[in-house]
């Protein structure tokens, strides 16, 4: 759980976790009890929410979509709804605010 949380805080971390949370879903949800719980959920949410691009969530979709079966992904509709959901959000307030954070990062000599 400690390394979802410590590699979510970058970018190169969160593309890490995004790819850790497909190659392992599995078996993350045996060692959390199942998809049905809050562990499992909190991984999935936080390999997932803190990206900005609406390709990755529709790639996030599509995966769940194709690999888990009708009962789980009844399941998991909601934290996934709310994590795409946060991901377009961040999407939205990246672009809506990117002139701000130009000058700002400018400002600072970055």
């Amino acid at each position: 759980m400690l390394l979802f949380y410590g590699a979510s805080v970058s970018r190169v971390g969160q593309e890490f976790l995004w790819n850790y949370f497909k190659e392992n879903m599995p078996e993350l949800a045996t060692k959390f009890g199942g998809v049905g719980s809050c562990l499992f959920q909190r991984c999935l949410k936080l390999a997932i929410e803190r990206q900005c691009r609406e390709e990755f969530a529709q790639e996030v979709e599509n995966f769940f979509c194709h690999n888990l079966n009708s009962e789980d992904l009844q399941i998991l509709e909601r934290p996934i709804k709310q994590a795409t959901e946060s991901v377009r959000l961040n999407k939205f307030l990246l672009e809506s605010n990117i002139t701000d954070v130009d000058g700002f990062l400018t400002s600072r000599g970055f």
